[in-house]
């Protein structure tokens, strides 16, 4: 019986660890954030949230005459500027975007993904860092697939209620479609 409680209760623990909260971010980017994470900086142009281990930066990029070496250089000129090592890059696309990600080590010893991609929808180019360690590697994936550009729900507009003005002349009441005495029973 021990052993069946304390399998829930580790089930229950690990199911909490993977918990997400989708942040919507400026030009409707959205993600699924992990519990437990802060937003170290906000703008218009960058967003960094960071947990315990993880770091996670999104960058929007220019877009005008951006092409696949472009791309790819910016890949490379950031991650010598991190000091990464050990990299490789390859192609990236998920449903909202395409690009590049490089993939390296960081000299503390943690990893690091730089992607740079490109909407299929619109013009929004975006630079996405997300460094992380090793016990953390799913999150991180996870975190980097629920990345989308999705449109905010239309709110329909309140019906703003029409106030009469103090000298204008009353208006008529409308009589109703049915009368009073055909809504009950006799």
């Amino acid at each position: 019986m021990k052993r069946y409680i304390i399998s829930a209760v580790l089930a229950l623990c690990a199911i909490g660890s993977l918990c997400a909260t989708e942040y919507r971010w400026i030009r409707d980017i959205v993600f699924d954030a992990p519990e437990g994470g802060r937003i170290a900086y906000n703008s218009r142009n960058r967003l960094e949230m960071v947990w315990q281990d993880m770091a996670f930066i999104v960058h929007l990029l220019r877009t005008s005459g951006v092409n696949d070496d472009l791309l790819k250089r910016d890949l490379q000129r950031t991650a010598s500027g991190y000091n990464m090592y050990d990299t490789r890059t390859y192609k990236y696309e998920n449903g909202s975007f395409k690009g590049f990600c490089l993939e390296g080590t960081l000299p503390d010893g943690s990893t690091a993904n730089i992607y740079n991609l490109m909407s299929k929808k619109t013009s929004l180019g975006v630079q996405v860092t997300v460094n992380y360690t090793r016990d953390s590697q799913k999150e991180a994936k996870r975190l980097i697939k629920s990345l989308k550009e999705e449109k905010a729900k239309e709110k329909k507009p309140r019906i703003k209620q029409k106030i009469q003005k103090k000298d204008a002349p009353p208006k008529p009441i409308k009589t109703p479609s049915v009368s009073p005495a055909e809504l009950y029973e006799i």
